[in-house]
């Protein structure tokens, strides 16, 4: 069964609400509990994940007007460009935990209710322009002062382009322009039992691939290898024609890559195998950019605005498709 990108995100947001400053104390006290045994606090995890969208350019300061236009920016392009963040999972993970257990009637809970109403009622029509045209209507400049209002978004907005899989319809697509796109999309041939890499961060720095112990010098070759199949085999990611733009029908992978850790897994660990992950898509990326355009994928991405159609050639033939799953405790 394939999942969606709207499902992926009312797992992680679904009971995500956040509250106001001044009603807050028992959200942060979770937060604060939940960072307890790490190297860092929440305060300065959040800072740091925020400094990274400003260091990036995403983020012109951690002011709300510079949030707001981060947004309009999405709604404006359709788009997300986004590449080299990392931050401390914690910052994910610990939504569903702190916020289920500290729900309160406060106007900002009441605004993440109806965002994540939203979110489920998106079904598949899901694009980058609704959903954060969405925040713009819900949310006001005020809310932006707001950490955990701030914490939401940012996270909200790494969520959406990493579980961005399913295909990302751009406004001016007519229907019946989409009805014939999917009308051109052939049924796949094999039954995706091998779509999912599932990799395991251990304690003790042992990395785990499909339950068998990988050395970690190995992990960026076998990923490699996973997102650039489309042969289609028996032991093979399920393969599926893909009508592009400008490229006609292409063979399209149904790869992904479930990422779990421990509890007791270190962060710097957790990390180093994620960087690898996202060098190994990164590589195949810069193939497929090459083959296509003559030039790497990262100098696309880094002249975005003037290479954007091509950068969203790329996304469409190799999607960034990694999923988190909680710590095994």
């Amino acid at each position: 069964m394939k999942i969606k990108f709207f499902h992926l995100l009312i797992v992680l947001f679904a009971v995500s609400p956040a509250i106001s400053q001044e009603n807050s104390a028992s959200n942060y006290s979770c937060w604060d509990s939940l960072f307890s045994s790490n190297t860092s606090s929440y305060v300065a995890s959040f800072t740091e994940m925020e400094g990274k969208f400003i260091s990036k350019g995403y983020l012109d300061s951690s002011n709300a007007e510079s949030y707001l236009q981060l947004i309009k920016t999405i709604v404006d392009s359709n788009d997300y460009i986004i590449s080299g963040l990392d931050f401390d999972p914690l910052l994910t993970q610990g939504f569903r935990k702190c916020f289920l257990l500290n729900k309160c009637d406060s106007s900002e809970f009441l605004k993440f209710q109806e965002m994540n109403e939203k979110i489920s009622n998106y079904q598949e029509d899901i694009n980058p322009a609704k959903a954060f045209t969405d925040i713009q209507k819900i949310f006001t400049t005020e809310d932006f002062d707001n950490n955990l209002v701030r914490h939401y978004v940012l996270t909200f907005y790494s969520a959406a382009y990493f579980m961005s899989f399913t295909q990302i319809k751009s406004p001016e697509t007519n229907e019946t322009e989409r009805a014939e796109e999917v009308a051109k999309i052939a049924e796949p041939t094999s039954d995706g039992t091998h779509n999912v890499l599932n990799v395991y961060a251990a304690p003790n720095d042992e990395v785990y691939v499909n339950d068998e112990l990988l050395k970690i010098t190995k992990l960026k070759e076998v990923v490699y290898n996973h997102i650039s199949d489309t042969s289609n085999s028996l032991n093979s990611p399920e393969v599926y024609e893909k009508y592009i733009e400008a490229l006609g029908l292409r063979k399209v992978s149904k790869q992904s890559i479930s990422l779990t850790t421990d509890v007791k897994t270190s962060y710097e660990y957790y990390k180093w195998i994620k960087e690898i992950i996202l060098e190994s898509y990164t590589d195949r990326r810069n193939e497929i950019a090459i083959a296509e355009f003559g030039m790497i994928y990262e100098d696309l991405v880094a002249d975005r605005n003037y290479n954007r159609a091509k950068i969203r050639t790329v996304h469409n033939l190799l999607h960034i498709k990694i999923t988190e799953v909680e710590p095994i405790e």
